[in-house]
């Protein structure tokens, strides 16, 4: 069961108001369907941090990349943040497509 915290919360909440803002000011539904696709990395970052930093730190035969141990779960946080960010407003307010 997910913990649903503030944090988490913020986070579904920005992601379906950029799909629901992307919809209707494109009316297309490709396009609002890749941007949700693109917004599942940085929610999972969002929701398990733990999971992704081991994820991106382990070699396909299980051995760890870095040396020290593992991240923060905030930085992995902030990053999936950031991420999330630039994810919602670029459709949004990016260049004009063509």
């Amino acid at each position: 069961m997910i913990a649903w915290d503030r944090g988490r919360i913020a986070a579904c909440t920005l992601a379906g108001t950029s799909l629901v803002v992307h919809l209707i000011t494109t009316l297309n539904i490709e396009a609002v369907l890749s941007h949700a696709i693109f917004l599942l990395l940085p929610l999972s970052v969002i929701f398990w941090p733990e999971y992704c930093d081991r994820a991106f730190r382990e070699s396909d035969r299980g051995r760890t990349h870095s040396t020290t141990g593992p991240t923060p779960a905030i930085m992995v946080q902030i990053a999936g943040w950031i991420l999330l960010l630039v994810g919602c407003w670029l459709p949004l307010f990016g260049p004009p497509p063509g």
